[in-house]
């Protein structure tokens, strides 16, 4: 489980994550995909587990990426290989070289990278989903 509670700001949106067992979702910006802390154990596997909350600020031009493990654990036809899964590393080389793309394009991009590499066979499932905070600017009022 990942929750993200977004509130927006003047300038940027304020997060508050929760992970427990889920990747900790990613920060992008200026060519850099950088995980937030926050990981924790599986929700409901361990008595008192402590699932603490990471805050963090989105500014404009900044993305928020978040993918299951599908993506990460992802393998390449050829299993023999040292780098046959996918791996968070290549995530973030994914999404750092993407990062000035808007959240449908950093989905795109990783969703892409993820299935070639395992020649459109996936053995889990992948999700990503993206958010990208736009810089603030005058609002229609019109409409």
């Amino acid at each position: 489980m990942v929750y993200v509670e977004l509130t927006p700001g003047s300038d940027g949106i304020d997060l508050q994550v929760i992970c427990a067992g889920h990747l900790p979702p990613l920060l992008v910006a200026d060519g850099r995909a950088e995980e937030l802390e926050g990981r924790a154990p599986l929700l409901g596997v361990l008595t008192g587990a402590r699932f603490p909350a990471t805050r963090a600020r989105l500014r404009p031009g900044q993305a928020l990426v978040m993918l299951t493990d599908g993506a990460t654990e992802a393998r390449a036809a050829d299993r023999a290989r040292a780098d046959s899964f996918f791996g968070e590393e290549r995530v973030r080389q994914v999404l750092a070289a993407s990062w000035g793309a808007d959240a449908e394009g950093l989905v795109q991009a990783l969703s892409k990278s993820v299935l070639d590499h395992a020649s459109w066979q996936l053995h889990d499932d992948l999700a990503v989903v993206a958010l990208r905070a736009e810089p603030a600017g005058p609002q229609n009022r019109d409409q």
